[in-house]
């Protein structure tokens, strides 16, 4: 049996919106591969967990995600990959979608949200991945072999991007154009 190619998807901004008027937690500087990366500012796990609970509990699923993710999951192994720095578990049973990923990977690190997602995206093999991050997105075009895929929204359309990225307007799109 032919192993299914891994395919990582960012969480906030791909699977899950948010009640706010506005995005919280996009990169606004650029970053530069060359230069190492400074570290995040992490708050203590006592003051981190209540205020997480109050950014993500609330967060609404994205429309057509189970379905999607269904099209996803037969084509590919999923494998959720995110900068929080807690874990969505519970968020993903409510919505009873946490079967479709073969991994939950959260933050627990002091890495700032893009360079976790590129050492882990190095450390699986991830031969695909999903982000609503632009600056994530062009840092992994340039580090990794992974083919890659913005998940477009009014926030990331001004950036301009590499031929190695492609937009799509969110999960449901990517699983009609992924092969098998």
């Amino acid at each position: 049996m032919k192993q299914k190619k891994i395919l990582t998807i960012d969480f906030d901004g791909v699977i899950c919106g948010t009640p706010y008027p506005f995005k919280l937690g996009i990169n606004k500087k650029s970053i530069q591969s060359k230069i190492l990366p400074k570290k995040a500012i992490v708050p203590p796990k006592f003051f981190r967990e209540p205020l997480d609970k109050l950014r993500y509990a609330f967060r609404p699923i994205l429309p057509d995600t189970h379905n999607a993710l269904e099209l996803l999951f037969s084509k590919r192994e999923l494998v959720l990959l995110t900068g929080r720095r807690s874990s969505p578990k519970n968020w993903l049973k409510n919505y009873n979608i946490e079967k479709f990923f073969t991994n939950i990977i959260f933050n627990n690190t002091k890495d700032n949200s893009s360079h976790y997602k590129l050492n882990k995206i190095i450390e699986i093999g991830a031969n695909e991945h999903i982000d609503d991050d632009a600056h994530t997105i062009h840092l992994l075009s340039e580090l990794t072999q992974c083919k890659l895929f913005l998940r477009n929204w009014k926030y990331n359309e001004d950036y301009s991007l590499n031929n190695k990225i492609t937009r799509v307007s969110g999960l449901h799109s990517l699983s009609k154009i992924i092969d098998n």
